[in-house]
């Protein structure tokens, strides 16, 4: 995903704003009072990477808000190295080498091993 698309997710996810992308550039759709009509501004390129570092934050966010939840309900079940990798993984949130990949991995991942650890509670062990 590229730094224009990142920064056009966040305008119409976070903020509602109509927002496109022509010729590599963001424009957004914007009223003006003397023509009743919208126009398209375009956006300066510093405030297009601010936008798209906010889409970053946000994956990340997600990102560990599902590693706590599956950390949570690891600790419930009593499985300690599911807890343990979910430690690991919220630990090196923010590492310089992760990237939107990782990201989509990690948060797979906690997703995983929030179902397995619910069901891992919900059993029974043996005698």
């Amino acid at each position: 995903m590229t730094t224009s698309e990142k920064a056009v997710e966040v305008l119409k996810t976070k903020y509602g704003i109509d927002a496109r992308i022509y010729e590599d550039n963001v424009y957004l759709s914007v009223w003006n009072d003397e023509l009743s009509d919208t126009i398209d501004a375009e956006a300066s390129s510093k405030q297009v990477l601010e936008w798209a570092s906010e889409y970053v934050e946000d994956v990340w966010n997600k990102v560990y808000e599902a590693l706590s939840k599956a950390e949570s309900m690891c600790y419930e079940s009593g499985d300690d190295k599911l807890f343990d990798m979910c430690v690991y993984h919220k630990d090196i949130i923010g590492d310089d080498d992760l990237d939107g990949k990782d990201a989509q991995q990690m948060l797979e991942f906690a997703e995983s091993v929030y179902k397995i650890a619910n069901l891992k509670k919900g059993l029974n062990p043996l005698v």
